[in-house]
């Protein structure tokens, strides 16, 4: 690790990813980057690390970063702001969401029902939904953000000032910062070592006209080659040692996946995009159904936009290749 006067805190979490991280510096101000969800024993997890650090989580942090507003990012934010006072930083966009939790949360999962089954699910779409739904509101509380960063802005973390890149896909809002000296980066969910983060769809009024989650992952991912990143120190799981080769390995699994995705059209003709979900996706559990629904509109979006593919108005929508 190139970095020496950060410490890393890895916590348990009961999904796939199986664990999430938190940096903690303690200098110029104690700052936590990243925060564990609500409920379990996250919090007694990341107290017992601070203490054996000299700090204790409710009295001595001033500053929580928040990489991007989901709830095993930025769970006990609001709780330890309100017992050591200390500030919330998140990227322009996100405040308003973790500022209205749970509100904004009940709005997302009426949506994705909603898109669930313009997706051609059967039955309801908070069918596959309510599980994950109760687990999500039970996992984070609200937090009132001090300052909203933006692109370029720069964050003094221990003897290094890293510079705010936003990178959108996985949600609209995501931000890594970053060190060109050193070409290094915390990356929050935008890259990690052994997942590919879905570029989760996104209720529309709550990302800026025109967005679309996967086109801009892949825009991001270009975006943080061309800056040079060497390593990266993610969200979840280990540290990536070699980001180009992580990166080119990412946009090529994303172009293996359109092109499955090309040879189902080409194969059935006209189907919805439940019915590519179930061709790409063998056995996938309830709970994941909208991920994989998300990452096939996303495709589908990227080649409706090149004409390659059409969509007929639903519900459920259908889509077909060009001409057919």
């Amino acid at each position: 690790m190139k970095v020496t006067d950060v410490h890393p805190i890895s916590i348990p979490i009961p999904y796939a990813s199986g664990s999430m991280n938190v940096y903690f510096w303690e200098r110029p101000v104690p700052t936590l980057l990243d925060v564990p969800p609500d409920g379990g024993s996250y919090y007694s997890h990341l107290e017992s690390a601070l203490e054996k650090l000299g700090y204790r989580l409710s009295t001595d942090i001033e500053r929580i970063v928040v990489t991007h507003p989901h709830f095993d990012h930025f769970g006990i934010a609001g709780l330890i702001a309100g017992q050591s006072g200390a500030e919330i930083w998140a990227f322009k966009g996100a405040a308003g969401y973790l500022e209205s939790f749970p509100e904004e949360a009940r709005k997302d999962f009426r949506y994705y029902a909603s898109l669930l089954e313009d997706a051609g699910v059967p039955g309801t779409g908070m069918e596959y939904l309510e599980e994950f739904f109760q687990v999500f509101l039970q996992s984070a509380s609200k937090a009132r953000v001090s300052r909203c960063l933006e692109e370029g802005d720069e964050i003094e973390l221990g003897s290094t000032v890293y510079r705010v890149v936003h990178v959108p896909g996985h949600t609209p809002w995501c931000f890594m910062v970053y060190d060109a000296d050193r070409q290094i980066a915390f990356t929050g969910d935008f890259l990690i070592k052994d997942i590919t983060s879905n570029a989760l769809h996104q209720r529309p009024a709550e990302y800026p006209k025109g967005y679309r989650s996967l086109r801009s992952y892949i825009e991001s991912l270009k975006k943080a080659r061309a800056l040079g990143l060497a390593e990266a120190y993610s969200g979840h799981g280990e540290a990536i040692s070699d980001v180009p080769q992580r990166i080119e390995g990412i946009l090529a699994s994303i172009e293996s996946r359109k092109n499955l995705i090309l040879s189902i059209l080409e194969e059935r003709g006209h189907c919805t995009p439940f019915r590519i979900v179930k061709d790409l996706f063998q056995d996938l559990p309830d709970w994941q159904i909208l991920l994989g629904v998300s990452e096939v509109i996303g495709h589908l979006e990227v080649l409706e936009e090149k004409k390659i593919v059409q969509r007929k108005p639903g519900p459920p929508f259908m889509f077909s290749l060009c001409g057919r």
